[in-house]
């Protein structure tokens, strides 16, 4: 309707400048090249919401047109055109808005289906990107040195499989002592961020007290400050209070996580009050809500953070390098690396080494997924 109104408006104020037919014709052709383009247009919109916003556009621009243009061309059109050739108008307008009504669903129904098709193909090309590495490190830790970079010609499986390499590991490092410390560090440390991070999430959303804003911008913006910036003065300071070569000194420097509180905030937040309100009312005291009613409903924003810090923890090398230096307190990440000696390195044990220390991270996240998807999603509608 808009390019109606484009071309009969002036065309009105302007009647002897232009032919009629230009006048009676110009609009049809406006809205034909305007539907082509969309079409044209359509199958290049990335994404599915950029699609529904263009219809939406499209759709006001349409309604705003109409409304102005139908007086309009009822005021303007029938002192310039005899009455035949505006009926003549009238069909050819009818005509072209059918091809648009029925154009337009038809278009967008192909494009939601080219869109599915083009996502589905991006997902299975990310997919097949982050998996390769995998493959290979499992195809790896069944070979021998020479057959890991073996590229031409390249076997997934080799003519003889070094099962021997899942044997060896274990008999060439303490690798079940190295394992059993790294999943006491992991666990201690998770089940202390989770209660520390919550409690203060819950004192920070929940809470009324002095300076809390302030308090919790100063807290979160520890964030930006990367952990190699103030790590020597952290270690000289534990070294101080002695628990240099401990794991405790790893536990006091990960039992508190200014991301987990930031992200437990974000979920406490869209908790009604009025839970808290009316548990107050009923005599509970703070602990008791927290425990009994805030706990029990975070349960997804605590799958995330379980996530988060089981990883980051089971995964670090930087922090037991620092604090760690016997052998009996290793961790197993510092347990692969001793493979790596000052002139060889063995993939093959180290790739097995890999797939090992895998396996409780495939498991807590499989666990946990259910949890996960809907913890990042809450978590992310307050900000």
């Amino acid at each position: 309707y808009l390019p109606q109104f484009l071309i009969s408006f002036p065309g009105g104020v302007w009647a002897d400048r232009f032919p009629r037919k230009i006048l009676i014709m110009g609009a049809d052709v406006l809205i034909a090249l305007a539907t082509l383009a969309m079409m044209l247009a359509i199958p290049h919109i990335s994404s599915g919401t950029s699609l529904l916003l263009g219809l939406l556009g499209m759709s006001a621009i349409r309604s705003l047109g109409a409304g102005i243009q139908t007086p309009a061309v009822n005021a303007v059109i029938p002192r310039m055109v005899p009455e035949k050739q505006l009926m003549r108008y009238n069909g050819i307008n009818a005509a072209m808005q059918s091809v648009v009504n029925f154009a337009a669903p038809a278009a967008a129904g192909a494009v939601f289906a080219v869109s599915s098709l083009r996502a589905m193909l991006l997902i299975d090309l990310i997919t097949a990107v982050m998996v390769v590495p995998f493959l290979w490190m499992l195809s790896a830790s069944i070979k021998t040195n020479t057959e890991v970079f073996k590229i031409t010609p390249f076997q997934f499986i080799p003519d003889e499989p070094q099962w021997s390499n899942y044997q060896e590991i274990w008999t060439k490092i303490p690798l079940a002592r190295f394992i059993g410390n790294t999943v006491y560090l992991t666990i201690i440390v998770t089940t202390l961020q989770m209660l520390t991070s919550s409690f203060a999430a819950y004192a920070f959303a929940k809470l009324q007290f002095k300076h809390r804003n302030a308090l919790f911008l100063a807290y979160i913006a520890t964030i930006a400050m990367p952990w190699q910036v103030y790590m020597v003065p952290q270690f000289i300071m534990m070294r101080g209070m002695g628990l240099n070569d401990k794991l405790l000194a790893m536990i006091c420097l990960q039992a508190f996580s200014a991301f987990g509180v930031f992200l437990m905030k974000q979920f406490y937040e869209g908790i009604p009050d009025s839970l808290c309100e009316a548990a107050r009312i009923d005599g509970m005291s703070e602990y008791k809500i927290y425990s009994s009613i805030m706990l029990p409903l975070s349960k997804p924003a605590l799958s995330t953070l379980i996530i988060f810090t089981f990883v980051n923890t089971w995964n670090d090398y930087l922090g037991p390098l620092i604090y760690l230096k016997s052998e009996a307190k290793k961790t197993i990440q510092l347990g692969l690396k001793m493979f790596i000696g000052q002139y060889a390195a063995e993939y093959g044990l180290i790739m097995a080494g890999s797939i090992i220390t895998l396996i409780p991270v495939l498991v807590v996240f499989l666990a946990l997924q259910k949890y996960f998807v809907e913890g990042v999603a809450a978590t992310g509608i307050k900000g």
